[in-house]
């Protein structure tokens, strides 16, 4: 008997393509992949972006402002008496109106309580009054205040008047070019009284032939019908009082000592 031939199938590359992967046949996933593949090509071709985000810059960081720095702000040099330096009727050194313009000037203050353009007062360190303190500022001083003083109210108005020259003098041969603020006297007590008229006119005619700004609280009446603005011992600023004087103060100096 002959040997039988075995009979080559033509049906195993239909087998092949039949095959399942997961549920789909062979020729099945080739296809789609075939379709992902052309689909991202024409993608690739033929995409344009819109045309905010192919023409605009990109977005800045978001920036944040937290005020300026303290050597960014302007310095003053405050020369006066109790309404600078305060008193036993506020509540201390961080309800004074320097500590509460901080946030606009770097103030130093250069005070002594009871003392004025005319009158002294005798301290460990000496005589004391606005034309002695002026030899402690520094020689590079640009701006610098001069406020009162209610002290001198009595003194009489020559005696205010020359001495106030005195000051303002020694204070441009201390530093010059610095910058000059007057601030007559604050009355705390309304009607005000002959006496510190006689003050205020002292001051206010001294930095006028000097060539001198002058602001007047009294003309201004910045205590007018504010008793509640003054302590108990019916002279100084209490709290509510310094904070006005910081809103009063803080006007003239941006008027006169300007941000740089």
């Amino acid at each position: 008997m002959g040997k039988m031939r075995r009979r080559r199938s033509h049906s195993q590359p239909d087998g092949f393509w039949r095959q399942e992967y997961g549920g789909m046949p062979l020729w099945g996933l080739v296809g789609v992949a075939a379709l992902v593949i052309a689909l991202g090509g024409w993608v690739a071709v033929n995409y344009q972006p819109p045309p905010s985000l192919a023409t605009s810059a990109p977005r800045p960081y978001p920036t944040f402002d937290f005020g300026r720095e303290a050597d960014q702000l302007p310095a003053v040099a405050a020369i006066g008496d109790s309404f600078t330096g305060g008193s036993g009727m506020d509540s201390g050194e961080g309800a004074r109106w320097p500590a509460l313009l901080r946030e606009e000037f770097t103030i130093t203050t250069y005070h002594e309580g009871g003392t004025g353009y005319a009158r002294t007062r005798e301290t460990p360190d000496g005589s004391s009054n606005f034309t002695t303190r002026v030899d402690a500022l520094p020689v590079d001083t640009r701006n610098l205040v001069f406020f009162g003083s209610v002290n001198d109210s009595g003194a009489g108005y020559l005696a205010v008047r020359a001495a106030a020259r005195t000051a303002f003098q020694a204070a441009q041969d201390r530093a010059p070019g610095v910058r000059i603020l007057v601030i007559g006297p604050a009355s705390p007590a309304w009607p005000v009284t002959p006496d510190m008229y006689e003050a205020r006119d002292g001051v206010r005619d001294a930095a006028v032939e000097m060539g001198l700004p002058f602001v007047d609280p009294i003309d201004s009446g910045w205590f007018s019908g504010h008793p509640e603005f003054i302590g108990e011992d019916g002279t100084h600023p209490n709290d509510l009082g310094h904070a006005f004087l910081s809103d009063r103060i803080s006007a003239a100096f941006a008027e006169h000592f300007p941000h740089p």
